[in-house]
């Protein structure tokens, strides 16, 4: 059994952090979920420092906090989960991808890589679907069963001291999936449009 501390960007009741967290508990792991109380997304590596976290079990073991993804992870390893350390940190599943430059605007990003500067092994998992069509299907599923899949395969043991493994799985369902693979990270092209309006 591995004690995994859950967190994300997307807040503590996004469905991809609902998916993830039940899954690591029927699969039989130990699941402390400290996530957002609000959406938090592109919010970067913030912490909050001028006002009070707050926090609030909401359910067994799943906690609301007022603070950024990274204050989140905070918590976990300092106040919750003090006494009992995590074996590992998962951020996520995040709606969207997390590509190229998303690394240093994502808040799910910040969550794992804040596991990492306190020598955790961290992942971020994020779903490739659109932001945006909300009748699109969202296969958290899919992200779900990766994570198992590589918790199986010892995959804690196998990230580098002070690194983290960033995950982008397609939205499609797990039969689909055809394998894994390595890559290095890219580079992305963002509108620089602005639109002006007076309110």
């Amino acid at each position: 059994m591995t004690r995994v501390l859950v967190s994300n960007d997307d807040g503590v009741n996004a469905p991809g952090i609902l998916e993830l967290s039940k899954s690591l508990k029927d699969a039989g792991h130990e699941t402390w979920v400290i996530a957002p109380s609000e959406e938090r997304s592109t919010t970067g590596h913030s912490l909050n420092l001028d006002r009070p976290l707050r926090i609030h079990e909401i359910q067994e073991n799943i906690f609301s906090c007022s603070g950024f993804p990274a204050d989140c992870v905070l918590m976990g390893i300092g106040h919750v989960l003090r006494d009992r350390k995590p074996d590992i940190i998962i951020s996520g599943i995040n709606r969207g991808a997390n590509l190229a430059q998303d690394l240093y605007y994502s808040g799910t990003m910040a969550a794992a890589r804040e596991g990492t500067f306190h020598n955790f092994p961290s992942i971020a998992i994020s779903l490739v679907c659109s932001f945006y069509r909300k009748e699109e299907t969202k296969h958290y599923e899919t992200a779900s069963r990766a994570i198992l899949e590589l918790l199986k395969k010892n995959i804690q043991s196998m990230i580098p001291k002070f690194s983290m493994l960033n995950i982008n799985v397609p939205n499609q369902p797990w039969e689909n999936i055809k394998g894994f693979a390595c890559t290095r990270l890219g580079f992305r092209k963002y509108s620089e449009n602005i639109e002006h309006r007076i309110d």
